[in-house]
């Protein structure tokens, strides 16, 4: 697997990698669980290998019943990351026009979360709060 090479529709080999966890446990995973179904001793283990870099997109990677898994680094010292945000870059902050401690900037989000040191907030509809 690898964030910045791969390429979910590849074989998912070394040469042609993924980029993303849940892809290599959709296409190479086995559903034991909802069987309950325990791994023979001779079942080679799903190893999904992650080669260095910071994936963005599997905060929340679903295993899919999938069991007898093993995720580790592709090479002795890569360093995978699991972010799990998006990027932000070039916004124009301004005055917030109620609170004078406060600034904003529009932001065209794609996921309902907010981190601020990496700590979540509950966000409300600015609208719905009454100014004073």
């Amino acid at each position: 697997i690898d964030a910045a090479l791969g390429d979910d529709d590849a074989a998912g080999t070394a040469e042609a990698p993924l980029a993303t966890l849940s892809a290599c446990v959709r296409r190479f995973g086995v559903d034991l669980s909802s069987t309950k179904t325990l791994p023979a001793d001779d079942e080679p283990q799903l190893v999904c290998a992650m080669r260095e870099g910071v994936y963005r997109h599997e905060a929340s990677t679903p295993l899919a019943g999938v069991d007898h898994l093993l995720v580790r680094p592709a090479s002795d010292g890569d360093l995978v990351v699991f972010d799990g945000t998006d990027p932000v870059d070039d916004l124009s902050w301004s005055p917030h026009g109620t609170w004078v401690d406060v600034v904003s900037a529009p932001l065209a989000a794609t996921r309902p979360e907010v981190l601020v040191g990496g700590r979540g907030l509950m966000c409300a509809n600015e609208s719905a709060i009454s100014d004073g």
